[in-house]
Parts: C-alpha cells; sequence; structure tokens
C-alpha cells in the first residue's frame, strides 16, 4: 500500500491494511487479494473469415471480444472468427472480476475481379483486378484454389472453360475470388495430301485432312471446283489443287490458302488377252520395252521376262506390266484345266447282269471307251453286259477348250457266279413239333445271305432255321451272296409232312395187379405199347388198349402210336393187391367164422348178403343161408382179394369146393372138394370182359379129392372161375398175375 492508500495486490491471499495517525492512533481494514488469469495463448495472426480457439491457463473464465467488427469470440469455448482485417481486443475475465486481455491481428485481402469473358476464335486475354492488401495469383479452372505459383493479373486462354484469380496477404491470408467464363473455338486448319501419283486416265482422291472444319472450297485448273471434304480429280497432267476452309458454326476460319500437287505419269499400252490350258504357254503382245512382268497368282499362272505365260492350274490370273514410274496395264488370263478322270463302274455284277461305267471326269465334254470285243461308246457311262471279268479304257477331252489328256484311264468289271440250293427238311413231324429246314445251298462269292419264306419260322434269314408248321406246309428260300448279291432269281422249295397227333388217351390212370383197364384214343389203327410190361402190359384191342397190372407195382408210360409215328402218353399206375385172405372158407347158417388178411388198412364185404355176411372191419362171416358167398378185402386204392366162402345147413350134406393158389401166377390152379356127387362138371374163366376164356371139363371122381388145371397162357387181370353141374352152381373171384 502507499501513502496515497493505494494499495496493489501482490499475491493472493488476505492482508490487514492499517492506518496510523501521528498519535498512534489507528485504524484497519482486511483486504483480500484475489489471483490472476494466466496469459492467453493467442496466434499472431488470423485471416477473415477463419477460425481459432484461445485458451488460458486458469480455468473457469469468460470470453469477450471489445471489437466485435474485426472478430467474435465465443463466451464458453474461446472460438475466435476473423470478420474484417484489422486489430480484435480479446478479454478473458474471472468471476471475482479480475481479467486479462490481449490483441490479435486479423488479416484479409480485397475481393478479386476478372473481365474478358465470352466466345472467341482460337485464343483471348482476361484480366484481373481488385485484391487491395495483397497480390494477385492466376489460379486456372480451379474454384478455390491457393496456388501461388502464378502472381498475375492476365492470362492468354486457348480454350474453353471457367477461370480464377484470388489475392493473398503478405500473412497468407486469401481474399474472395474472382471468375470468368471464356468459349473458345478452334480454328480450323487443314494439311491436304493426294494419293497420286498416278497414272494418265487414273482418278485421284483429294484429302482435306481438316480438324474443325465443316466447310471446304477446292479449285483447280480448268475450272475444278468442289465443296466435298476429299473430292475425286482425273487431272491428264501434273496439277496443283488449292484449298480453303471455316467453320459454319463457330464462323472461324484461318487465312491460309492451303495447296497439294497431283503427279500424273504416263501409261503403258493395253495388253491383249488369251486362254491357256493347263501345262501350255502363249507370249503376250503390245507392250512396251523396259516395264517389268507379274502374276496375281504364279499357282493358276506364271510370266517370264519375255511376256511368256505358262498355265500352272485352273483358273484366272491377272499378268500385270510395270513401268518404273509405276504405271501399269493387266489382263485376265484363263488356265484351262487338262480334262481328267478317275473310272468306276457299279460292279461288280452277276452274270447275266449289266454294268454301268461311269467317267467320274472332270473339265471334260468328250469320252471314248473301248473294250473287248470291238465295243467302244461315247457316253459319259455307257451300260455293258460282260460274262467274265472285263477291263474297259477310257480317254477325255475338252471340245470348247481345246484341253485333253494323254491318259489312257481303265476300269474292270467284276462278274460273279449265281448261288443255287437244293433245300430239305427233318421231317416228316407230328402237328405240334418242331422241324429243320435245311438249305443245302451251293456256289456264289463269299457268304450266302439266306431268305426263308412260310409259317412259324424260327428266323428267315439263316441257313438252317426251324418251323413249327401245323399241316403238311412247302416252304420257299431265295439265296444270294453277300459278296456278290446275286441271286438267281429262282425259288426253291421243300415240303415238310406233317402227321396228325392221336387225341388225349382217356381211361383210368390206376389199377390193381392182375387188374385190367381199358384206355382210349382216336383216331384206331394205332399201336399200344408200355415202358414196362412187369408193372403193366397193353394189348390191341378193338375199341382201344387193355391194360392189364403186372407182378411188380410202380408207374408205366402206356403209349399209342398211329403209322405215322406221332403217339400220346399216358402213366399208369399199378397198385400191390392185399395179401391171400387166410380162415376157414366154409360156414354153418346161423354160425359165424372169422377171416383175415396179412395186408393192413382194407374193408371186408359181401355178396350175396341173403347168403353170408361179414363185418367191414372184423372179418367176421355170418352165414345167413345155404350157398357160396364170395368175400372181399379191399384196399383204399381199390385193390382187393377173394374168397368164396360156402354157407351150408350142417344137418344135411355139405359140399365145400376150395381154389388155390389165388392170387395165382398163372402156373396152374388146384381146386379141391369135398362131399360132393360123383360126376363131371364144366369149368369156366371169365374175363373183365365177359369172354370166355378157359372151358374144360372138371371130373369129380371121388365125394372128396382135388384136382390140378393148367393155365399159363392166361394175362394177368381178375376173372370169374365158374364150376356147374347137375348138383353144384359154384363161382368164385380169380386172381391171375402171370410173370411169363
Amino acid at each position: 500500500v502507499g501513502t496515497t492508500g493505494i494499495v496493489t495486490g501482490v499475491a493472493a491471499g488476505i492482508a490487514t491494511i492499517t492506518y496510523t495517525l501521528s498519535t498512534g492512533c489507528y485504524v484497519t481494514a482486511i483486504v483480500t487479494v484475489n489471483s490472476a488469469p494466466a496469459s492467453i495463448i493467442i496466434p499472431s495472426v488470423l485471416c477473415v473469415g477463419s477460425t481459432v480457439t484461445l485458451t488460458d491457463a486458469t480455468p473457469g473464465g469468460t470470453w469477450s471480444s471489445g471489437t466485435p467488427a474485426i472478430g467474435t469470440i465465443d463466451a464458453s469455448t474461446g472460438v475466435i472468427t476473423g470478420i474484417s482485417a484489422g486489430i480484435a481486443s480479446i478479454t478473458y475475465t474471472l468471476p471475482g472480476t479480475c481479467f486479462i486481455t490481449a490483441t490479435l491481428n486479423v488479416s484479409g485481402a480485397g475481393a478479386v475481379t476478372v473481365s474478358g469473358g465470352g466466345t472467341f476464335c482460337g485464343s483471348t486475354t482476361i484480366t484481373a483486378s481488385g485484391g487491395a492488401g495483397g497480390t494477385i495469383y492466376y489460379q486456372g479452372t480451379t474454384s478455390g484454389g491457393t496456388s501461388t505459383s502464378t502472381p498475375s493479373t492476365s492470362q492468354v486462354i486457348i480454350t474453353s472453360g471457367t477461370y480464377y484469380f484470388r489475392a493473398q496477404t503478405s500473412s497468407g491470408c486469401w481474399g474472395a475470388e474472382g471468375s470468368v467464363k471464356v468459349i473458345i473455338n478452334p480454328i480450323p486448319t487443314a494439311a491436304p495430301t493426294n494419293n497420286g501419283p498416278i497414272c494418265a486416265g487414273g482418278t485421284v482422291t483429294l484429302s482435306a485432312n481438316s480438324t474443325a472444319a465443316t466447310s471446304w472450297l477446292w479449285t483447280g485448273p480448268g475450272g475444278f471446283s468442289s465443296t466435298l471434304q476429299n473430292p475425286t480429280a482425273t487431272p491428264a497432267v501434273t496439277t496443283t489443287y488449292s484449298l480453303t476452309i471455316s467453320s459454319i458454326s463457330t464462323g472461324c476460319s484461318p487465312a491460309t490458302i492451303y495447296l497439294t500437287t497431283v503427279t500424273v505419269n504416263p501409261m503403258p499400252f493395253p495388253l491383249d488377252t488369251r486362254s491357256v490350258c493347263q501345262g501350255s504357254s502363249f507370249t503376250i503382245g503390245g507392250a512396251p520395252m523396259g516395264g517389268t512382268w507379274a502374276s496375281s497368282d504364279i499357282s493358276i499362272a506364271t510370266i517370264g521376262s519375255t511376256g511368256i505365260v505358262t498355265g500352272v492350274a485352273a483358273g484366272t490370273a491377272t499378268i500385270t506390266y510395270s513401268l518404273s514410274i509405276g504405271c501399269f496395264s493387266t489382263t485376265i488370263v484363263t488356265v484351262n484345266a487338262i480334262p481328267t478322270a478317275a473310272p468306276t463302274n457299279n460292279g461288280p455284277i452277276c452274270r447275266g447282269g449289266s454294268a454301268t461305267l461311269y467317267a467320274n471326269s472332270t473339265f471334260a465334254n468328250t469320252w471314248l471307251w473301248t473294250g473287248p470285243g470291238g465295243f467302244s461308246s461315247s457316253a459319259n457311262n455307257p451300260i455293258v453286259t460282260p460274262l467274265v471279268p472285263l477291263t474297259y479304257s477310257l480317254t477325255v477331252s475338252n471340245t470348247i477348250t481345246g484341253c485333253s489328256s494323254a491318259i489312257v484311264y481303265t476300269t474292270t468289271v467284276t462278274v460273279h457266279q449265281k448261288p443255287s440250293a437244293a433245300p430239305a427238311n427233318s421231317g416228316p413231324i407230328c402237328a405240334g413239333s418242331t422241324v429243320t429246314l435245311i438249305a443245302n445251298a451251293t456256289g456264289g462269292t463269299g457268304t450266302i445271305i439266306y431268305l426263308w419264306s412260310g409259317p412259324n419260322l424260327s428266323s428267315a434269314t439263316i441257313a438252317n432255321p426251324t418251323a413249327t408248321p401245323t399241316v403238311t406246309t412247302t416252304y420257299s428260300l431265295t439265296v444270294s451272296s453277300s459278296g456278290s448279291g446275286c441271286n438267281t432269281g429262282a425259288v426253291f422249295t421243300t415240303t415238310v409232312i406233317v402227321n396228325p397227333m392221336p387225341s388225349p388217351i382217356t381211361g383210368p390212370a390206376s389199377l390193381c395187379q392182375g387188374s385190367s383197364v381199358l384206355l382210349t384214343s382216336s383216331p384206331s389203327g394205332g399201336i399200344w405199347s408200355s415202358s414196362a410190361t412187369s408193372i403193366a402190359s397193353v394189348s390191341t384191342g378193338v375199341t382201344g388198349g387193355l391194360v392189364t397190372g403186372g407182378t411188380v407195382t410202380g408207374t408205366a408210360t402206356i403209349t399209342y402210336t398211329l403209322s405215322g409215328g406221332c403217339y400220346v402218353s399216358v402213366i399208369v399206375t399199378v397198385n400191390p393187391n392185399p395179401g391171400a385172405i387166410h380162415g376157414p372158407f366154409a360156414v354153418c347158417v346161423d354160425s359165424s367164422i372169422t377171416l383175415t388178411d396179412p395186408t393192413p388198412g382194407g374193408t371186408w364185404s359181401s355178396t350175396p348178403t341173403s347168403i353170408a355176411t361179414i363185418g367191414s372191419t372184423t372179418g367176421i362171416v355170418t352165414g345167413i343161408s345155404g350157398g357160396i358167398a364170395i368175400v372181399y378185402y379191399t384196399l383204399p386204392t381199390t385193390c382187393f382179394a377173394t374168397v368164396n366162402v360156402t354157407v351150408g345147413n350142417c344137418g344135411a350134406a355139405f359140399r365145400p369146393i376150395h381154389i388155390y393158389p389165388n392170387p395165382s401166377t398163372g402156373n396152374g390152379l388146384t381146386i379141391s372138394w369135398e362131399n360132393q356127387v360123383v360126376g363131371t362138371a364144366t369149368l369156366k374163366i371169365i374175363n373183365n370182359l365177359d369172354r370166355i376164356i378157359y372151358n374144360e371139363p372138371l371130373v369129380i371122381y371121388a365125394t372128396s379129392g382135388q384136382t390140378q388145371i393148367d393155365i399159363p397162357y392166361i394175362v394177368s387181370g381178375v376173372y370169374l372161375l365158374n364150376i356147374v353141374s347137375d348138383n353144384i352152381n359154384f363161382s368164385y373171384k380169380l386172381l391171375i398175375m402171370n410173370n411169363k
């Protein structure tokens, strides 16, 4: 504090200020010294339109500008914006009213104005002005440019565009740019040429070779004038042509008159036109000396230095005679081909056929064929009929071109012999069977080709096919050769005889040992046979085949064959008979006996039941009335054994008769009797067709006794044995199994 009472803050804090009188009395006051803000961090310069952020190390203050026309500042952020050139005063104030002030130089150049814009031909100059306080720089076509490479207030412009100038202060601050739009239309140019030199009488093309031109005016001697860009002209001598150009749309045109000179050289004399045969030569006339000969295609015609043309191949070539100055004459030379041929024929042919000879010629219109036997023909493709292989010769020429070939061409016709056949077959066959047809072909060349015709063939194109005709049929065959295709034209035949089949065999398919069944088939007149006579034999009868079961059981094939060899068959089963019945074979009325059989499973029965009955499963026979009853023991196969049981009134004479063995092998029978009246009876054996096959007397020589009879010729089967006299009427089922 000074004597005048001025207190100066030195450092932040609290100080007591005392005022003391000379008497020693004093008063005091408390003074608070607040902290001052730090120095403002500020740049040396700020460009107009730019911004910068000011900072102070002491936080919490507020920014303000004392010169807002020069620069404004955001109170809280310290961002200052340059408004106009000048010195801006900036204050930073703390809450306690302590503040600090700094100044900032705001720099900027004045705006630039550009003149000289518009539309021009070729080029123009533009000028810049203004830019107070700075230097003006040319920025080209870059808006907002900052280039300092071209300090200038004027520029020559040769291309269209918008061009810019801008001023910069010494401190590096740029002012507002100025611009101008310029349209530069190009000035047309030309570099006329021509496609000469030309030869006299030729045509030349004048070429403007211009740029930016839309209008042309050509002029030349003899009143030549053309407005075409590239006109043609026919000068007789070397001539210079003038060209002026302009652009109608822009109005631009050069002051230059362009020139081009056409050189005209003299022509040689015209050449004569000729034709020549391939391989021949001729000399072209009418050409002056000193020129050069050339052919457009030496593969067709060549030419020597003396004008000799040689034909090489058929066609046309352009022959050119050129002078050293480049002018030339041309002629077309036609080279006519030498006629050629590659004769062939459509053989091989078959003997007796005809062949066509083919010239297969090129460039020929005249043909001469010759051959054996004085053959001659001028036809292109004549027809010949050789009987053996022959060779024919051909020469060809062309009467129009005069060209001919010295070659004698040949072709040989091959003649093949025709195949033949003698067809046969493996018949006769039965209806429904297959026959083999046999071609028996001979002759021909190469593989023989077969063609059969007829019904039901396995193949029509093989040598020996099979067929299944249903009736007697004739099959046809034609043959040819694969190597020649020759066919005799003849149709060969073979007839297959088809014999009828008998009808299926009908009748029982099973029977018992010793029994017989009748089988039938039609038509009649065939032969019956058995595949196993020990099992079943068969005999041919009027109405069919009588099959008789043999001594061996099993199956046998019974066949019925007609005279043509066709047959049908059936399998017959022979079932075994039961064994012989055992027991007493006589019983009294109202009494019973028991019969047995060693073969199980059978059923007992009797007839007539008025004489005796029998239990079907027990075999117990009960006498009913006097007489003889036949007892049967039958198996499920229907095969049976039988025995006669005599039923008598035991109060009177009882006269039983016995027959054994039964079944019999055919070696003989033993007949025994008891209590019979002496005398003579008749013994008959009857087959199942009711035919008597044995009829002899039986002598009853005593009241009781026995006798034997021989029956070796009786075939196996079931028979009825009957003994009859004034005192006897005895019937018995007899089973014969004859193994002889």
